[in-house]
């Protein structure tokens, strides 16, 4: 950027040329002062020198030179070609064509090469939390953060710390394209995944410059969602396009997504660099006949953080936040968190955990149960509609409910109100409503119907554990409070208490004495079927009795043959 060059600038350019011995010095100041002149030189010996016009006459007048050529005149800038440095003058040890090539040249990993002018400047960290299972929303509101940390120039490191089962591949894979769109930016990304990445949530990793994992962190294998055979040639297809432009490999992110993929580890014969390839993208290599196999690579389960990093996929280690830090030379204070609202964060963050959405049904059964044990519509009906839709709320911020839960649980309540007020009894309407009852809430816990996968399992069970504790801590709780509430100052006023042990003797003892000899003789009718025990009504008395040994359909008249103690039996009477 200077007008011109002062002897200072020049000798210390030429002394840095020398030192290097790289580029002659005499072209290292033909490049930047325009007064000097390049004159490439064969000399008798066989050698080539670099030297100024002056210096060249000198030369050729003592007659040390065989052919002289001018590279540069006096007055003009001397400028050479990326291959004319590398394959004329042999100043350039490598001639690549990206960033891809230039790692494989150098033996490094890609994720190695970091801008240094990046680094000069300094770090200005911003941080990122991914965590739970992918959807729409979460994604949207964190490319929206990130893009305004980049738009706003306050930010040139984004640390993305990622804890998540996937759930979601078209917007994993949508988060890959909108980080593959910052390569080559002055917005360097770091995936830093310190417990799992699973499923789809791989690749989001994956598609960061830098990646760093905790030793037994695990990423790919079995996550949330379930890769659909239609999505696959669209994922092979876009992992094509961003390895092309990240200069990496694209069978194992792929591998990972799709566990049941064989890829293996690869090694160059010329140059010992190892690569992980699947059987399409080795075929696809220019070399291919080049790489030999090592090891076939099992992507069932994922990988871990350790396997990562010896296949030279992760580029570090870390265990938590505070040795990430360090591996970037930061201190806490100096990064900023990229966030939401406070209230927004905290909401979303109560309605993940798993013991949010088990207290909720355990109070909303607790209530339910209370309510249906006393008559009318009370406060714990209040209470129990509440809770069931909080933890529907809940399950839709998580991305796990839908309206067919909803509606799942909505026709199973009405179902069971059904059985009880129009058909009494315990039939088809009870056990089907209690059925959807379940359903619904087994559905609302998880993103799939039918597990397919070993994490669909481990997530089936913890579904059903939910709904099981849940209603066995109410039936315990139903049963203390039977005991309890009864002699409550408020509650004992709402409900009767329960009879002490020689209250409930004495009952008993009425109950087996009662007599019922006065119905001898009596007429009536049966008020249900008797299969033989049934009911039969004498005047306003209705009686458990039994028949004599005929069924006897409902509304016939029947007659008391016999009473003893609480046992009655009736005959078809055939009196009208």
């Amino acid at each position: 950027d200077e007008p011109f060059i002062d002897d200072t600038i020049r000798r210390g350019y030429a002394e840095i040329a020398t030192r290097r011995n790289t580029v002659p010095a005499p072209v290292v100041i033909g490049m930047l002062d325009r007064p000097a002149s390049i004159v490439q030189v064969i000399m008798v010996d066989g050698g080539t020198e670099y030297v100024s016009a002056e210096e060249s006459a000198r030369l050729d007048k003592d007659g040390l030179t065989v052919k002289t050529k001018q590279l540069a005149a006096a007055g003009d800038l001397a400028s050479f070609t990326g291959r004319a440095m590398r394959l004329e003058y042999q100043w350039a040890s490598h001639m690549v064509e990206d960033q891809a090539g230039l790692s494989k040249a150098l033996r490094i990993p890609p994720g190695s090469l970091i801008s240094g002018r990046m680094v000069a400047d300094g770090w200005k960290a911003v941080e990122a939390k991914l965590q739970g299972r992918l959807q729409a929303r979460t994604i949207n509101r964190l490319q929206r953060s990130i893009e305004a940390a980049r738009q706003s120039g306050a930010a040139n490191l984004l640390l993305l710390e990622i804890d998540s089962p996937g759930g979601d591949l078209s917007e994993a894979m949508r988060m890959l394209q909108y980080l593959d769109g910052l390569v080559g930016t002055e917005f360097h990304t770091v995936a830093f995944v310190p417990e799992r990445a699973l499923g789809d949530a791989a690749l989001v990793a994956l598609a960061c410059d830098e990646l760093v994992v905790g030793e037994d962190a695990v990423i790919g294998g079995p996550g949330e969602g379930t890769v659909r055979a239609s999505e696959l040639e669209a994922l092979k297809e876009s992992l094509r396009h961003w390895g092309a432009a990240a200069g990496r490999t694209w069978s194992l992110p792929q591998a990972l997504v799709q566990p049941r993929l064989n890829v293996e580890l690869f090694e160059h014969r010329e140059t010992g660099e190892q690569r992980v390839f699947g059987q399409e993208e080795l075929t696809e290599q220019l070399d291919a006949e080049q790489w030999q196999p090592v090891a076939k690579l099992d992507t069932n389960e994922g990988l871990t953080g350790s396997q990562l990093i010896e296949l030279n996929v992760a580029d570090h280690a870390a265990g938590n936040q505070a040795e990430l830090l360090r591996l970037y030379g930061l201190q806490a204070d100096q990064v900023v968190a990229l966030s939401d609202r406070w209230a927004v964060t905290s909401v979303e963050r109560l309605a993940s955990q798993t013991w949010f959405a088990r207290t909720l049904l355990f109070i909303a059964f607790f209530a339910l149960m209370s309510e249906a044990s006393s008559p009318g519509l009370g406060v714990p009906g209040f209470i129990s509609l509440i809770c069931f839709l909080l933890f529907f709320w809940s399950q839709f911020l998580n991305g796990t409910a839908e309206w067919l839960e909803v509606l799942l649980f909505a026709g199973g309540v009405a179902a069971l109100v059904v059985e009880i007020f129009v058909v009494p009894g315990f039939g088809v309407f009870g056990v089907g409503g209690v059925l959807m009852i379940i359903l619904s809430i087994v559905l609302a816990s998880q993103t799939f119907v039918i597990p397919r996968t070993v994490y669909q399992v481990e997530q089936l069970t913890g579904s059903l554990l939910t709904v099981l504790v849940a209603c066995a801590g109410v039936a315990s709780a139903m049963i203390v409070m039977r005991h309890a509430l009864a002699h409550a100052p408020f509650q004992n006023r709402m409900m009767l208490a329960p009879p002490d042990e020689t209250q409930a003797e004495q009952l008993d003892r009425r109950e087996s004495l009662a007599e019922r000899d006065y119905l001898v003789g009596q007429q009536g009718r049966s008020k249900t079927p008797l299969v033989p025990a049934g009911k039969a009504q004498f005047g306003h008395e209705v009686v458990d009795v039994v028949s004599d040994g005929e069924l006897i359909e409902a509304n016939q008249p029947v007659e008391v043959v016999q009473a003893r103690g609480n046992r009655v039996v009736v005959r078809l009477s055939q009196r009208t």
